[in-house]
């Protein structure tokens, strides 16, 4: 993902190395802790550049303003669908995908 560079959400990531990510919606979560860094566009090679724009349909080097991606490697994933599947929420530990 991509966000200004002056944010407080990439000034965290680069003085932490974590973030947490929330996906959907109230009734279907996802939530992610992760390894993170964060790096100026400027050295982000092109190639990932035009796959990041292809896939999200945005090009933030178009954005004013010194802009930076942000890459999360997954730690811990929690998801569930309503209260009924509260129990067994967490699909990801340590990096490894649980099974059951």
């Amino acid at each position: 993902m991509t966000s200004p560079s002056e944010t407080p959400t990439v000034r965290n990531v680069a003085a932490t190395g974590r973030a947490r990510a929330a996906l959907d919606s109230t009734e279907d979560v996802v939530i992610i802790e992760a390894a993170a860094s964060a790096a100026s566009l400027d050295v982000i090679p092109e190639a990932s550049m035009d796959f990041y724009v292809s896939t999200v349909g945005w090009d933030p080097r178009n954005e004013s303003g010194n802009w930076s991606m942000l890459t999360l490697r997954p730690r811990l994933i929690h998801a569930w669908n309503g209260i009924g599947e509260i129990d067994g929420r967490t699909i990801m530990r340590r990096g490894e995908w649980l099974t059951g």
